[in-house]
């Protein structure tokens, strides 16, 4: 955490510079991390994009396409997954996908992690805390009731680990935006 006091003394900030320059001289070099994801690109192409906000990537009415594209997979990874539970069209192409077959699987934050309040940045405003919490437990119980009503939908919540991006993969494309 480097909002303590001694962020103005440049401790941590200088510790982190001095690791990155080991690394550099050790001509360290990290396994590829989209190494897994090529075989899903073009034929040819090994180009990947990083983008700041899932509004950079597509508008929220194309988002749906990666679902609808979607052959044998569909996964989901955020705090609340609000943003699929409010996308226009979503619900019926859960219902489909889950009646071919297409393994679905949702996966949230728990609303008791302890690691959430801290995450959110949540420590002065305990209302958006309490917002985020009530959109957890409104939305795991909407794919909840889905679940019930569909059948092949996976749910599950993450209570000792707080994903620092939200994930959506499928066999056809994958998008990992970081949480800010």
């Amino acid at each position: 955490d480097l909002e303590i006091d001694s962020y103005e003394e440049r401790i941590y900030i200088n510790k982190l510079i001095s690791y990155v320059k080991s690394f550099e001289q050790e001509n360290w070099k990290v396994d590829d991390f989209f190494k897994s994801y090529r075989h899903l690109l073009p034929q040819g192409s090994s180009s990947y994009k990083l983008i700041e906000t899932p509004g950079d990537y597509k508008k929220e009415s194309e988002w749906l396409k990666i679902f609808k594209n979607a052959d044998k997979f569909f996964y989901s990874m955020g705090i609340s997954l609000d943003s699929w539970r409010t996308t226009k069209g979503f619900e019926g192409v859960l219902y489909a996908k889950q009646k071919e077959g297409c393994d679905i699987r949702l996966l949230f934050v728990h609303e008791e992690n302890s690691l959430l309040k801290n995450f959110i940045k949540a420590d002065n405003d305990k209302d958006y805390y309490n917002k985020v919490c009530k959109e957890i437990t409104y939305n795991f119980k909407y794919f909840s009731d889905l679940k019930k009503q569909y059948g092949n939908i996976q749910l599950r919540k993450i209570r000792d680990y707080i994903p620092h991006c939200f994930i959506t993969q499928t066999d056809k494309e994958g998008v990992s935006v970081q949480c800010t």
